[in-house]
Formats: structure tokens, C-alpha cells, sequence
């Protein structure tokens, strides 16, 4: 009897400000917050709120991380 194949990862569909640093090399995360400020990344807020915890898709964090890929 075969075995069935390993499920892949799962991609995140977003990410907070911590992991988008961190995946875009170890920048601070009052860099993300500036990039955020220039247009470079749109956030989502969970909460509805202006000043509630932001995240970001993934597809934009990927844009970032690898410009060639866009």
C-alpha cells in the first residue's frame, strides 16, 4: 500500500509588522512602518481601527522581498 504524498506548507496569507522585517532581511520595523507611510506596503487592520495592529498580504510582502518576481 503507497503512502500519500506530505501535504505542502501552507503559505501565510498575511503578515505582521515583526514578520514582514524579518522576511525582508532583518530590517527594523520602523522601516516596515515607513514603507507603509510611503506606499510601499498597503496594511490591514483587523480591527476596523487607524491605530490597530497592522498586517500585510503576502503577495505584497513578496513584491518586496524579490522586485524581479513582480
Amino acid at each position: 500500500m503507497t503512502q500519500a504524498p506530505a501535504p505542502k506548507p501552507v503559505e501565510r496569507l498575511i503578515y505582521s509588522r515583526e514578520q514582514v522585517a524579518e522576511l525582508l532581511g532583518g530590517i527594523s520595523i520602523a522601516t516596515v512602518i515607513r514603507m507603509e507611510r510611503d506606499g510601499k506596503l498597503t496594511a490591514i487592520r483587523l480591527t476596523g481601527k487607524k491605530t490597530g495592529q497592522a498586517f500585510y498580504k503576502h503577495a505584497d510582502v513578496m513584491k518586496l522581498a524579490d522586485p524581479k518576481a513582480a
